[in-house]
Order: C-alpha cells, then structure tokens, then sequence
C-alpha cells in the first residue's frame, strides 16, 4: 500500500507504511537487544521467503535497471522481516486480531476502489474503454491493488466456509421442553 503523496528521502520514495515498517522493525530488534537475545523464528514460510529473496537477489545481478529491480527486492526484504516480526512477537491466542485487520484492510481496499470506479475518479490513463476507471486502491496502480485483493478475497471467502462448515457440523443439544 502506498501513500498519494509519498516523501523523498534520502533519494528514495517513502510513505507512511514505509516509515511505520521500519519503526516496528526497529522496535522488534531493540527489544532483542535490550533481552540480548535476537531470535528469528522457525515460522513456517521462512524458507521459501528466504528463496525467494535469494532468487531475486541473484536475478538483480544481471538486471538491465536497477533502479527497477532493486525496489522490487526490497519490498520482499520488507515482507519477511514483518513474517519474522508477527511470528515472534505475536501471539498465537491473539492472530484472530491479525486476520481481523488482513480482512478490514481487503474491505477497505475493495471500498475505496469501488469510490474510484464509480465517480472515474483517478488518472486518465486509467479509464478503459472511455467509460470505466480501473481502480488503483492506494496502491497508485491498478495491478498491485488487484493482486493485493485476489490475495485476501480467497482468504476471506475460505474463513467463510470454515465458519459456515464449522456451523453446519455443529450438534445442537435436544430441545429440553
């Protein structure tokens, strides 16, 4: 996600997601200092993450643009220290509040695009046909707003079943009466 306005800093593009990623990272890693003890979880997902970036880290070494590639390989860097951070700070009794805001953010986004399909409202580049907006969330393009929504409308739509399944498999107890 990305702010309307991002920040130049450092000759980079920063926003306020950017600024509040780097605080809680930092936060996570000062408490392991002061705990003198900085431990990486054995989350689940750590490894093909790890790949992953490895991958994209060697893919850059021949890139034609680094100035396109290199963002790239940070905001995968960024996607696993925040998997590392949730997995070792939050705790399992507490990751319904996690999934409430992976869903509340999916509705805000489908909300928001919905305000800019409607109206048209956005960059001309981005009507379709001379008559319908593509909507770009606050992601400033359509592609990552519709990738970030078909990652939460399947996660939302399988807690649903979950919910529904669970329900439906539920016993009641015989109507005393």
């Amino acid at each position: 996600m990305a702010a309307i306005k991002p920040l130049p800093i450092g000759g980079l593009l920063l926003d306020a997601a950017d600024l509040l990623l780097g605080l809680v990272i930092a936060a996570w890693l000062a408490q392991g200092v002061i705990d003198r003890r900085i431990v990486l979880p054995r989350a689940p997902l750590s490894l093909p993450l790890l790949a992953f970036v490895g991958v994209l880290a060697v893919s850059l070494v021949g890139a034609e643009s680094y100035r396109d590639g290199l963002p790239e390989l940070v905001k995968w860097l960024q996607v696993l220290l925040l998997y590392w951070c949730v997995a070792a700070v939050l705790p399992q009794s507490r990751s319904g509040w996690l999934i409430a805001g992976v869903l509340v953010a999916g509705i805000g986004q489908a909300l928001l695009g919905f305000v800019q399909f409607v109206p048209q409202s956005g960059p001309e580049a981005f009507v379709l046909l001379g008559r319908f907006m593509r909507a770009y969330g606050t992601f400033r393009q359509p592609n990552p707003d519709a990738g970030y929504l078909g990652l939460v409308a399947p996660f939302a739509v399988s807690l649903a079943l979950w919910a529904w399944i669970g329900r439906a498999n539920t016993t009641l107890p015989p109507h005393a009466g």
